[in-house]
Formats: C-alpha cells, sequence, structure tokens
C-alpha cells in the first residue's frame, strides 16, 4: 500500500510579478504530523492554500492519495481527502456539538409524512461521541457549542475531520489564541487524528510548539522549501537559522 498522503510537485504560484511560490516539492504521508515554518510572506500560507483547494497553482501539480488534483476549489479539495482547521472557528453556538459536527452532512431518518424527513440526531451523537472519543476528548455530544473552551471548539473540528474521513488536514495556527490548557488539549486531538491515519499539516509560528508536536518539520523561505527536518533532531535555534538564512556565527554577535 502507498503510504503517501499527499505529494506536491514543482509548485510555482505568481500574483501578479510577485512570485511567491518558487518551485516548491514535499509530500507527506499518512499517520505523520508535518510541521510548516516560515517567516511571514515565506510561501507556507500560499503552499498551504493550495493544498486545501482555496486557490490553484500557477503551474506544477497536487496529488492527494495518488489522484491529481485537476481543480482547485475547498468542495474539490474535501471530496478528495483534504479537510482545513483554521484559528477561528465557525460554530453554530445555539447548535449541540453533534450538529456541528454533522453540519452540512446530516443523517436523516427516512421520510415520514408528505416526504418530509427528519434528521436522526440520535445516530448523530452516538457517531459524534466516538469520533470525539478517536481523538481523546470527553465532551457531551448533546451539549451546546456556546459551552465549550477555545481546546474543546478545536477538538470539535478535529473530529469531523476523524468522521468524515478527511485524509490529509491542514490546521492554520490552530492554538494561537488559547490558553496552555487549551493548548493541551489540541495537542491531545491532534495526536489522536494522526493516529487514526491522517496526514495533519500545522502551520505556526510557536517554534517550541511544533518542535513538541510533529514528527518533522520544513522550513519555507522565500517561497522555496530550505529545510525538511526531523523534529527530534532539530532546535529552536536550528529553524530560526533556517528560517531567517543568517549563518549560525552571525546569529551569535
Amino acid at each position: 500500500m502507498n503510504d503517501t498522503a499527499f505529494s506536491a510537485t514543482e509548485i510555482v504560484k505568481h500574483y501578479g510579478e510577485i512570485e511567491a511560490l518558487r518551485g516548491v516539492s514535499v509530500s507527506g504521508v499518512y499517520g505523520q504530523i508535518m510541521g510548516i515554518v516560515g517567516d511571514n510572506g515565506a510561501g507556507k500560507s500560499t503552499f498551504c492554500r493550495i493544498l486545501s483547494g482555496a486557490e490553484g497553482p500557477t503551474s506544477g501539480s497536487v496529488e492527494i492519495g495518488g489522484t491529481k488534483m485537476t481543480t482547485f476549489n475547498p468542495r474539490e479539495a474535501a471530496s478528495a481527502g483534504v479537510g482545513t482547521i483554521y484559528q477561528n472557528i465557525p460554530l453554530a453556538l445555539h447548535s449541540s456539538v453533534s450538529d456541528n459536527i454533522f453540519m452540512g452532512q446530516e443523517i436523516v431518518k427516512r421520510p415520514m409524512f408528505f416526504g418530509i424527513h427528519r434528521m436522526d440526531r440520535r445516530l448523530m451523537a452516538v457517531k459524534a461521541k466516538d469520533a470525539l472519543a478517536a481523538v481523546g476528548v470527553d465532551v457531551d455530544p448533546r451539549r451546546q457549542a456556546r459551552a465549550l473552551s477555545g481546546g474543546q471548539r478545536q477538538a470539535v473540528a478535529v473530529a469531523r475531520m476523524v468522521l468524515f474521513q478527511q485524509r490529509v488536514v491542514v490546521m492554520d495556527e490552530p492554538t494561537a489564541a488559547l490558553s496552555v490548557d487549551n493548548r493541551k488539549r489540541v495537542y491531545d486531538a491532534v495526536h489522536g487524528l494522526a493516529s487514526s491515519g491522517a496526514c495533519v499539516l500545522m502551520v505556526g509560528h510557536n517554534l517550541p510548539e511544533i518542535l513538541a508536536i510533529a514528527h518533522r518539520v520544513v522550513i519555507f523561505r522565500q517561497g522555496r522549501i530550505v529545510a525538511d527536518v526531523d523534529a527530534g533532531q532539530a532546535s529552536e535555534h536550528q529553524l530560526l537559522q533556517l528560517m531567517s538564512g543568517v549563518k549560525p556565527q552571525e546569529m551569535a554577535r
């Protein structure tokens, strides 16, 4: 079985005369957490937008699970197995956790009177609870979303990725606005997501956090990937050197 979750080859992206990406090639495997780091304008966000279907490349190709993407939009990317989790989760706060997890893909009962369909909330709650448990989160699926902490809301988004089997998940600074306790909840959920077999790309500026949670770290600088390192063998200082392009002796001054 091919373990490659996604593969990007020679991705170039132009915005007018600005070359945001300059021949980026990288792949990820199932069950792996990839840290994506780089200074502002380095190209990491542009790359992740292409992977998630928010925009297409000027040239180059992307494969998800061995299938080449020919149309770049979020719906097509989601159909191919790509999910995106943003810093601010757009939950319906007055709806239940399970309703949020199933939003847009509700389970309905057989039509009753006059062909009217009703949501099967009992079955949705059971499946939502299983998905939450899969990422290590103990939240009552019948609870209203407004009662959740920031970390729990992120965990609900992660559970949705598990339930609908999104095999490549892009997380855009998911812990930037969270407390220490809530960050821990997100870390646990991310590890649960990877354990379920997904390839997780975690974009962030918090280098100690990235090193602690990721298996590998991909460093962007000036529209290119300048390094792809084992997180367990790297240090924050080394990542800063690679991100800035400054030589070690220059950083020591």
